[in-house]
């Protein structure tokens, strides 16, 4: 019964950051609407903030029903405390994963479009590799380099889909 009051809880925080994300980017694909693209009024469906406003409404609706489902099976957010706050972020598993954001946030928000799409993947490869020590550092220069061209050649060249 623990157990499934943890999940229960879980559900909840996690439906609230999701409810909170969809209206943000809701707000956001909102402002796409209307005005012209390409010299032609946009009528509303096919204005580009169409698409993300659909996918968003069902993610929104979705998440009201996982917190709606967390509460009735007795969830709640009474476990929010300092000292649960406080252990979350002492936690190692925590400290991964926050890591794991910052690399992925320091390549798409500095590297990316700085630099050559190949230099800028090769470095959060092997940036990404090194700090989880995922084998030997020759092998990781190996392994990104070989990565970054495949990559590379396969979308740039191959499938032709340009590259940032």
């Amino acid at each position: 019964m623990l157990k499934d009051k943890k999940l229960r809880d879980a559900d909840m925080a996690v439906g609230i950051i999701l409810v909170l994300v969809c209206l943000y980017f809701i707000y956001d694909s909102l402002k796409m609407f209307g005005g012209e693209v390409a010299g032609e009024s946009v009528i509303y469906y096919s204005s580009p903030g169409f698409p993300p406003l659909l996918v968003l409404g069902l993610i929104l609706f979705s998440s009201v029903i996982i917190i709606i489902h967390g509460m009735k099976k007795g969830g709640d957010l009474k476990w929010i405390s300092w000292k649960n706050v406080h252990s979350f972020f002492l936690d190692k598993a925590t400290h991964r994963v926050l890591l794991v954001i910052g690399v992925i946030s320091f390549y798409v928000l500095f590297l990316i479009g700085k630099m050559p799409y190949w230099l800028s993947t090769f470095i959060f490869l092997v940036l990404f590799m090194g700090l989880f020590k995922a084998t030997k550092f020759y092998k990781i220069i190996l392994i990104s380099a070989v990565a970054t061209a495949f990559v590379t050649l396969m979308f740039g060249k191959v499938v032709k889909i340009p590259l940032p």
